[in-house]
């Protein structure tokens, strides 16, 4: 999967020149298009490393199996959410909420996740929240942009940011200290 990822990013790279010179970048757009990139590094180091995470906390990997299942289908059904929701309470508040459940249930998986039940909740509410941060994001890029340029160049960040989180979570984690993952 990671060089499947990085095949992609390196792609990406290879084209990035043929995109003409832009000059509406803005200080909202760089700030969004860096938001972007880490966001989902951190998703993708997390997610690569999460039945090593589940094993270490003596869950089995048939629960494991199950909760990631159960983990995407809710996340699909988050994004029905984002559309459904749309700008009705603008951007900030929500990335604010999603971010502070994204904290919580981090917590619960660092203090409490060896409870199977716990780890599952807190695995189902992470798909949820990468599933409805990843479109506003995509959106504010989208916003700031007048010429629609933004969503390929977000869309570089994105792969960018998913194709190294695998290898910044393995450096993270290279004595298999999961808390230091989380």
């Amino acid at each position: 999967m990671f060089l499947g990822l990085s095949a992609i990013a390196l792609l990406a790279l290879m084209v990035l020149p043929m995109v003409p010179y832009y000059a509406e970048a803005s200080a909202p757009l760089l700030l969004a298009l860096l938001r972007l990139f880490p966001f989902q590094a951190t998703k993708m180091s997390l997610y690569s490393y999460l039945f090593g995470l589940g094993r270490s906390l003596d869950i089995s990997t048939g629960f494991l199996s199950t909760v990631v299942g159960a983990s995407a289908w809710h996340g699909c059904l988050r994004l029905v959410a984002v559309v459904a929701i749309g700008l009705r309470y603008g951007r900030d508040r929500p990335l604010a909420a999603m971010v502070a459940a994204a904290v919580i249930a981090y917590m619960a998986v660092l203090f409490f996740g060896e409870i199977c039940a716990v780890f599952a909740i807190a695995e189902i509410i992470v798909a949820m929240i990468w599933a409805f941060v990843a479109p506003h994001l995509f959106g504010m890029c989208s916003a700031f942009d007048s010429k629609g340029q933004m969503g390929a160049w977000s869309s570089f960040f994105s792969k960018l940011g998913t194709a190294t989180g695998p290898v910044i979570g393995g450096i993270v984690l290279s004595e298999t200290h999961y808390e230091r993952l989380i």
